[in-house]
């Protein structure tokens, strides 16, 4: 029904018929805008609306449109009241002062006569001045500002409400985790096979090769090899000192000597040393080179390796810089030079590393394990001798010596132009697990497991702990058949009780007779880095 008329104090009374006749008209056109009264005749009143101060429309008619509405911008209802006559006199609230204040519209309190706006003639519109833009700078006159008012300028004071002041050791960002990218880089030409469990294959086929082996074979003599250079190896020609003789004094140059090879200094790359083999003269004068099968075989591996630079771990495989033949036609491999030794020199014989070096090198060490067994690469010689530092204040490990590297397929089993053997058993015996010697035992990546316990146990406990350990367990591992873990743990545990628990799950871990429980390296490292930092320290 239509709002009860009400006569508040200050309406206004007696006004002219015309004006009275048309508030009248405008109080039924809102009460039918409000289904509040049907419609009457053609509704003429709505031109007469429509004809009204331009001001008063927008605002002041949405609000009455919509009688659930609130103000929405100040949250107060706006109630119409009305006089005798059901002539709407006064809106109470926030509202739009038209007609009243040409320049401040926006009124904050108070009290608007809406029915007086209604009334009042519309207001002409005066256009304001038009715009005159200030003359534009002279050429050289910003130039006699002084470098203080530039600065201020460019860089105004700005402060947030909530802004305080910075604390010490706050804003520091956390070091952001490093991405790695586990496949080859990119215009690689290695090609990948996946196996079921994740790991990857390395095609040899599409590893460049260096080297070439040319074999001639006699009834009841021995093979005679002979090397050829490839498209892809490395011209030293020059470079190098004639190949150091078996027998003879050893080379002033050398400055590491092995079964299969020694080192020297290669000063033609910066920071890189030269991996060759002995040499035999022969009663015709020709040479036999010693260990150059092995020195093959470790420039494929440690070629294909250098292709994932960007993969968790390749920073602890020793770097490939380049192979090939030398003019005197034995093999050589060219890796980084390191200089901060073996882990064999770090390790007190008595007692094992301080802890926060053991975190370190048991992360770098199990990421190096990690990122062979990923690609089905065995190393079977991860020992203390194997294991070296690129700088004496380095605590980075790197794993060496990939020359009795094998694998049942991929670039690391045992293969020659091509012509593939399969897996071949090599390594230090007393690392080895039990597997090893059983006659039907089954040789997987987890070999390299193993190792990396007894590697992990010695940089723990030290390199007499070590050795003695060996000792009593020699005869556990070497017998063939069922093993009894209880039995092993027995010898292991006394070792171990003074390490600290992380490292303890990890030798542990990595010390299963059962193949099926026996941690890779990458389930072991998982137990060193979700370790928090100050259990570490």
């Amino acid at each position: 029904m239509p709002a009860q008329p009400q006569n508040p104090a200050g309406n206004q009374e007696n006004l002219p018929p015309e004006q009275e006749q048309w508030l009248d008209a405008v109080e039924r056109a809102l009460n039918v805008r409000l289904g509040e009264i049907p419609p009457q005749g053609d509704n003429a009143v709505e031109d007469m609306i429509v004809d009204g101060p331009e001001e008063e429309r927008g605002e002041f008619m949405a609000i009455v449109e919509d009688e659930e509405q609130e103000n929405i911008e100040e949250g107060i209802e706006q109630r119409p009241t009305h006089d005798q006559q059901g002539r709407i006199i006064e809106e109470q609230g926030e509202f739009l002062a038209l007609g009243d204040d040409e320049d401040e519209r926006d009124i904050e309190r108070g009290v608007e006569q809406r029915g007086v706006d209604l009334r009042q003639p519309e207001i002409p519109f005066e256009a304001p001045p038009p715009y005159d833009p200030p003359p534009p700078y002279e050429a050289g006159e910003q130039e006699d500002m002084d470098d203080e008012e530039f600065e201020e300028l460019e860089r105004p004071e700005h402060r947030e409400l909530h802004q305080h002041d910075p604390q010490p050791g706050e804003g520091e960002q956390p070091p952001e985790r490093r991405v790695y990218n586990e496949m080859p880089q990119a215009g690689s030409p290695i090609r990948l096979n996946r196996k079921n469990d994740g790991t990857m294959v390395i095609d040899r086929r599409s590893v460049p090769a260096t080297i070439k082996a040319k074999r001639e074979r006699s009834l009841g003599r021995r093979d005679k090899v002979t090397y050829e250079p490839t498209e892809h190896s490395m011209n030293v020609e020059g470079l190098l000192t004639p190949p150091n003789k078996v027998g003879n004094e050893r080379l002033q140059s050398v400055f590491a000597s092995g079964a299969t090879g020694y080192l020297q200094k290669f000063p033609d790359i910066e920071d890189s040393a030269i991996k060759r083999c002995h040499a035999m003269e022969e009663a015709n004068g020709s040479l036999q080179f010693v260990g150059a099968d092995q020195i093959v075989h470790e420039t494929k591996i440690l070629t294909a390796l250098s292709h994932f630079k960007d993969a968790k771990g390749a920073e602890n495989i020793i770097e490939y810089r380049g192979s090939g033949i030398s003019q005197f036609g034995d093999p050589f491999l060219i890796m980084e030079e390191m200089n901060g030794g073996t882990l064999a020199n770090r390790i007190p014989d008595d007692r094992g590393l301080e802890e926060p070096q053991l975190n370190d090198f048991a992360k770098g060490v199990l990421s190096g394990m990690a990122f062979l067994q990923n690609r089905n690469i065995i190393h079977q010689d991860l020992k203390a001798d194997n294991i070296l530092f690129r700088e004496n204040d380095s605590t980075v490990p790197v794993i060496s010596d990939f020359d009795t590297a094998s694998a049942h397929e991929g670039i690391a089993s045992d293969h020659e132009n091509g012509r593939d053997f399969g897996y071949r058993r090599g390594g230090s015996p007393d690392i080895q697990p039990p597997e090893v010697y059983d006659e039907n035992g089954q040789m997987t990546g987890k070999i390299d497991s193993w190792n990396g316990g007894v590697l992990m146990l010695q940089a723990a406990i030290g390199n007499e702990g070590r050795q003695a350990f060996l000792d009593e367990t020699a005869e556990f591992r070497a017998q063939d058949g069922r093993r009894d873990q209880g039995l092993y743990d027995a010898f292991l545990d006394p070792r171990i009780a003074n390490v600290p628990p992380n490292i303890q799950a990890v030798i542990k871990g990595l010390l299963k007779i059962d193949l099926n429980e026996r941690m890779t390296a990458e389930q072991a490292l998982a137990l060193i880095e979700d370790q928090p930092e100050d259990e570490q320290q």
